[in-house]
């Protein structure tokens, strides 16, 4: 939970700021890794109810 706590926030911290101090490139790998948290996040939630509800 805490992890997708941190993926939320990371995306509302770097999503809303077109210019960042940042360079570009290493601006799109922060986004591009927040995406994948999020998907894993979404993946592991999905099994996680496959589970409760076979069980």
């Amino acid at each position: 939970m805490q992890l997708l706590d941190t993926a939320i926030e990371l995306r509302f911290v770097i999503k809303p700021q077109p210019v960042l101090s940042l360079s570009s490139r290493r601006y799109q790998k922060l986004t591009r890794l927040t995406e994948e948290i999020l998907k894993l996040i979404e993946i592991s939630q999905i099994t996680k109810t496959e589970i409760s509800i076979k069980h």
